[in-house]
């Protein structure tokens, strides 16, 4: 059909004739449009399957397309200057399907690279944002009890507890933040009481918090108002933070209804190395073979100088467990004022032995306790031991 070459005034009437001419040119053109991508060297992508980025190194991806010429072996992929080396057999002259290769330069935070498609004599380019692998999340988080606000509360008071967590794992993580009262009696009201939120104040719905490695925020369990009636009850709270197999606690921290509250020592913080611990310890599980031992290290990141004790035990005394100090660890070490000069801080790698007889209970739970000389204070990290 010859091309139209009518012209339109403001305020002319578009005869019906005009239009119908228009539906036709453009019917035309789609007609011919198709029979090129049908036929021919016209190379085309059309969709990459899954639709939406950030793609990531070593997920698969297929591209959907018009004449790849894969039957003749000449198709290839390039993400910026990286080739794809090969494709599944499922591949097709419309269709490459293949694992996204290792590229050099893209970051986590997203990298925006050409993803470059060729045919003998043609190529089509397009922009996807990659990004590195994503191994999988290995290392541990820790829970640390920083303080309570009020130091003393009533039946009735809003109280609102402070915690610490700090990302010690390989990737970014969203950590499900789980608190948990343990009382002798009405457990689920006070339980119902409970909210989780950031350090301002805001509640968090879902309870979850997301961590790059290394990062550390702080957060609050509140109870909105102490059940009537529990003057003189003591309950214990307890924090737990996971993340895939990846999960820490804070251990129990105890509290009496009525009675002033010891804060913390905010000094210093307490984290397990769990590189360095035998490679047996998970999250904060150490597990340990029976009639064996494995080697637990933590490490304690001290600000003020001080003469300091470290006090080790067994949770409840259960039965067939036992905390040895290992070679070079004693039950008191001094940091010096030249250590923490400046506002430096002073680290200390405590080891210790873990043992397990053939028959120790399992689970256990294994407590270390530092305390600075002089200081009413102090700072405890729990474990928990299980016998393989």
């Amino acid at each position: 059909m010859a091309a139209i070459t009518d012209t339109v005034k403001p305020g002319d009437i578009i005869s019906s004739d005009l239009f119908n001419r228009i539906i036709e040119l453009l019917n035309e053109h789609d007609a011919l449009l198709s029979s090129s991508s049908s036929g021919g060297t016209g190379l085309s992508i059309t969709q990459l399957v899954p639709a939406s980025g950030p793609y990531r190194v070593g997920d698969p991806l297929s591209i959907l397309g018009q004449n790849f010429q894969f039957g003749i072996g000449a198709a290839r992929v390039f993400f910026n200057g990286t080739q794809v080396p090969t494709f599944q057999s499922s591949s097709s002259d419309t269709r490459l399907d293949f694992t996204i290769p290792n590229v050099p330069g893209v970051t986590e935070v997203g990298t925006q690279v050409d993803l470059v498609v060729l045919n003998q004599t043609q190529s089509v380019t397009r922009q996807v944002v990659l990004k590195p692998i994503q191994n999988p999340l290995q290392g541990n988080v820790t829970v640390t009890w920083t303080g309570v606000s009020p130091a003393t509360f009533n039946p009735g008071d809003q109280v609102t507890f402070s915690y610490s967590i700090v990302s010690g794992t390989n990737n970014s993580a969203t950590w499900n933040i789980d608190p948990q009262i343990s009382v002798a009696a009405n457990a689920a009201a006070w339980n119902a009481q409970v909210s989780v939120r950031d350090s301002g104040g805001n509640e968090l719905n879902p309870r979850q918090v997301t961590l790059a490695p290394g990062q550390q925020v702080d957060v609050q369990v509140r109870i909105a108002a102490v059940p009537s009636g529990t003057n003189g009850v003591i309950f214990g709270l307890t924090v737990n933070a996971s993340s895939g197999p990846v999960s820490g606690s804070s251990a129990v921290q105890q509290f009496t209804v009525g009675v002033a509250t010891t804060p913390p020592d905010s000094s210093f913080l307490l984290a397990t190395v769990p590189i360095w611990s035998s490679g047996a310890l998970v999250g904060d599980t150490l597990t340990v073979p029976g009639g064996a031992s494995r080697i637990l290290v933590i490490n304690a990141d001290l600000t003020v100088a001080g003469n300091y004790t470290v006090t080790r035990k067994v949770v409840n005394s259960s039965p067939g467990w036992t905390v040895n100090l290992d070679s070079g660890t004693t039950d008191a070490f001094t940091i010096n004022a030249g250590d923490v000069s400046g506002g430096a801080h002073a680290l200390r790698l405590l080891h210790y032995a873990i043992a397990a007889s053939s028959t120790a209970t399992t689970p256990a739970q294994v407590q270390i306790t530092v305390q600075r000389q002089g200081n009413t204070s102090s700072r405890s990290i729990v474990i928990n031991v299980v016998r393989s």
